[in-house]
């Protein structure tokens, strides 16, 4: 399969393409076939070594939408093969063809939303979660101003 590969810490033009094997599902995972990835933040500060979850030779990608290949003994029934799921992992491996992902980290997408949507809206609705639910703990008759959509994917 193809996937694209860091071999040395630096910038995001480093990354290359690579034909490698393609991963199985372990024990409690899926493997997917992807159709949509993201690219975050977390993914540029990997690539360049100032988030260091791996080291090289990795596959970047913290997260990505495709459809189930195969799922180990014991998937939930609604992730089997044909589903269409959206997943994140810390651990990147989304920039490739296919993704071995444990099941309890995929969502199954609805009918009604494109692939990239659900991709997009993984890491950012999570995020939206956390910030008006941990750190300002927005009640129901709160509002709360967005006064900028911007992202930090592009920042050097």
């Amino acid at each position: 399969m193809r996937a694209a590969r860091v071999t040395a810490f630096g910038e995001i033009e480093g990354i290359s393409v690579a034909e490698i094997d393609q991963p199985e599902a372990g024990e409690g995972q899926l493997l997917v076939r992807v159709t949509a990835a993201g690219v975050n933040f977390a993914d540029a500060g990997m690539v360049r070594g100032t988030n260091r979850r791996r080291e090289p030779p990795f596959i970047p990608g913290v997260e990505a939408a495709g459809v189930v290949e195969a799922a180990s003994e014991g998937a939930p029934a609604d992730l089997q093969p044909g589903a269409r799921v959206v997943f994140w992992d810390p651990m990147p491996s989304a920039f490739a063809e296919y993704a071995a992902i444990d099941s309890w980290r995929c969502v199954p997408i609805p009918d009604d939303v494109p692939d990239e949507v659900a991709v997009a809206l993984m890491v950012q609705g999570a995020t939206a979660h956390y910030l008006t639910h941990d750190v300002s703990n927005l009640a129901a008759a709160q509002t709360c101003l967005v006064y900028s959509a911007a992202g930090g994917v592009g920042r050097t």
